[in-house]
């Protein structure tokens, strides 16, 4: 998944970076896939606008690493 892993490491920009569980490196690489899937399927259908209320920080670190 070529899209995703540009993203695991990031420069620290010394905005506050929530830390999380291990387990949320999956749940984002799911939610990646879903969403690269579900644009490129829909692509002809008609122009697609994602917003999520819920987004917090949009970003996160993995507890305990540097990811």
């Amino acid at each position: 998944m070529k899209g995703f892993e540009q993203y695991r490491n990031l420069d620290d920009d010394g905005l506050h970076t929530p830390e999380v569980g291990a387990w949320a490196e999956k749940k984002y690489r799911l939610l990646y896939t879903y969403a690269h899937m579900f644009a490129r399927s829909m692509k002809q259908k008609w122009q697609r606008v994602y917003i999520d209320l819920f987004s917090a920080a949009g970003r996160s670190r993995i507890r305990g690493t540097d990811r």
